[in-house]
C-alpha cells in the first residue's frame, strides 16, 4: 500500500491535531521481522496471524 504525500499531509494534521508530534514515517522495507515473530504469531497464539503476516525467506 502506498501512501500518497496529500494522504500524509491529511494524517499529518490529524495526529498533530491530537498532540501526537513525535513520530516519523518509514518504508515498510526498513522492518525486519526475525523467524520467532512468525512462529510466535503461528504457534503461540493459536494460529492467529494477521492476513498479511509475510513468510520468512530461508
Amino acid at each position: 500500500m502506498v501512501i500518497t504525500a496529500e494522504r500524509k499531509q491529511a494524517l499529518d494534521a490529524i495526529f498533530h491535531a491530537q498532540g501526537c508530534t513525535d513520530y516519523r514515517w518509514i518504508a515498510p522495507t526498513q522492518i525486519d521481522l526475525a523467524q520467532w515473530v512468525h512462529m510466535k504469531c503461528m504457534f503461540g497464539r493459536g494460529g492467529a496471524c494477521p492476513p498479511n503476516t509475510p513468510l520468512m525467506v530461508h
